[in-house]
């Protein structure tokens, strides 16, 4: 998603309700729509998708029209992603990223004469 469409979708989210999705509090949008990447407060607000990245239905067409991202607090948002993260280990991270561990060097031992 672009930087300009993520500000707006916050935006649009915020205005219709401010509150958190998960913990009901009232959130702030940042200064400028776009979080820094500095120090970020607990309440501001995030955009947090209902599915998570390791939910492999997630990329489903949505041809039922349901919502699938919500207005969340930075600190809910970030437990959420934890809690994802720990409840799949991991190796299952791993596979559903395709990540390929790097393989070992060899290294020749060639000494000098």
């Amino acid at each position: 998603m672009r930087r300009d469409s993520k500000k707006r979708r916050r935006i649009n989210l915020w205005n219709t309700d401010p509150h958190c999705y998960w913990c009901g509090v009232k959130t702030a949008l940042p200064p400028d729509g776009i979080s820094s990447r500095g120090d970020i407060p607990d309440d501001e607000a995030t955009i947090d998708h209902l599915r998570t990245k390791f939910d492999p239905s997630r990329l489903d067409p949505n041809h039922s029209n349901e919502e699938r991202t919500v207005l969340s607090c930075r600190k809910c948002n970030w437990e959420r992603g934890r809690e994802s993260e720990q409840e799949a280990g991991i190796e299952e991270l791993r596979r559903r990223s395709q990540f390929t561990p790097k393989k070992k060097r060899k290294t020749n031992d060639v000494s000098k004469a």
